[in-house]
C-alpha cells in the first residue's frame, strides 16, 4: 500500500505565493478531488508534485512511502507511479485514458517482459471499467463529435442518449469522455468466427470495433481462450 504525503507544502511562482501551508495526504484505492476557482492552485500543487520547472518550493515536504519527491527527477516520479494525465487526452488524436494508463504500465515493466493487449484488459477491467453500467456501448468521444452525429452513426433517437447518460453533459462533450450508446436490437448483430491462429489483435481488426465494445457484447470472452471456430457477435455501426 502506497501513501503520498503532502506537509506544510509553500510553494511561489515568478515570487508570487500561491501555496500557503498545503497539507494531503493521500493512500492507495483513494480518490480525491480538490476544487476551487482559477487562481486558488490547483494546477500549482500537482504541478509542483510532478516537478515542473516554474513551481518553486519554498517550504515544506512531499513524500511518497516515506521517500523525498522532491530530490526526484521528473522521470524518477514517473517511474514511482506519479502520473499527470492531460485535462483533454484526445489533443493527441485517438489517444485514450486507457492508452495513457497502459503507457505507464509499460514503463515499469522489464524490458523483456510481454504485457499483451488482452491481458492488459483483464486488469483494467477489473480496475476501472464496469461493463455492466451501459445496456449498450461505450463510445470514446473525438474532437468534432456531437449529439446529433452520433445519433447519426448508431441510429439511436437523441433523447436515448441523453436518457443514458444521466451524469454527463452531452451538450458539450470533450474530447476523451466517455458516453454511453444504447444500443442494440438482435437483428442488428454480426457473427465473426474465428479462424485457427486468430489473435485477439486480429479479431478487432477483423471486426473494426473498439475492445470496449467487444467485451461489451461477449462478456465472457476475456475468460476463456480464442478456439477455431468460436463465435463472436459485434456490430458494424458503419453500414
Amino acid at each position: 500500500m502506497s501513501k503520498l504525503q503532502i506537509k506544510n507544502l509553500h510553494v511561489e511562482v515568478e515570487g508570487k505565493e500561491i501555496l500557503k501551508g498545503v497539507n494531503l495526504e493521500l493512500n492507495t484505492n483513494e480518490f480525491h478531488v480538490i476544487m476551487g476557482p482559477n487562481g486558488t492552485g490547483k494546477s500549482t500543487l500537482v504541478s509542483t508534485i510532478m516537478g515542473h520547472y516554474k513551481y518553486k518550493v519554498t517550504e515544506g515536504e512531499i513524500l511518497l512511502d516515506g521517500e523525498d519527491v522532491l530530490k526526484m527527477s521528473v522521470d524518477e516520479r514517473s517511474r514511482k507511479g506519479l502520473f499527470l494525465a492531460m485535462q483533454y487526452p484526445s489533443e493527441i488524436e485517438g489517444v485514450t485514458n486507457s492508452d495513457f494508463i497502459k503507457t505507464a504500465l509499460h514503463t515499469r515493466m522489464h524490458k523483456d517482459e510481454k504485457f499483451s493487449l488482452i491481458k492488459y484488459i483483464k486488469a483494467f477491467q477489473g480496475q476501472v471499467m464496469n461493463f455492466d453500467t451501459c445496456n449498450g456501448v461505450i463510445h470514446v468521444v473525438k474532437k468534432g463529435d456531437t449529439l446529433y452525429k452520433l445519433s447519426r452513426i448508431y441510429k439511436v433517437k437523441l433523447s436515448d442518449i441523453i436518457s443514458a447518460n444521466p451524469y454527463i453533459n452531452v451538450y458539450n462533450m470533450q474530447p476523451g469522455d466517455e458516453v454511453c450508446i444504447p444500443v442494440i436490437m438482435e437483428e442488428d448483430f454480426l457473427v465473426y468466427k474465428v479462424k485457427d491462429g486468430d489473435t485477439f489483435e486480429e479479431v478487432l481488426k477483423n471486426t473494426g470495433v473498439s475492445p470496449d465494445d467487444l467485451f461489451k457484447l461477449n462478456p465472457d470472452l476475456y475468460k476463456i481462450p480464442l478456439i477455431c471456430d468460436m463465435e463472436i457477435k459485434y456490430v458494424d455501426f458503419q453500414r
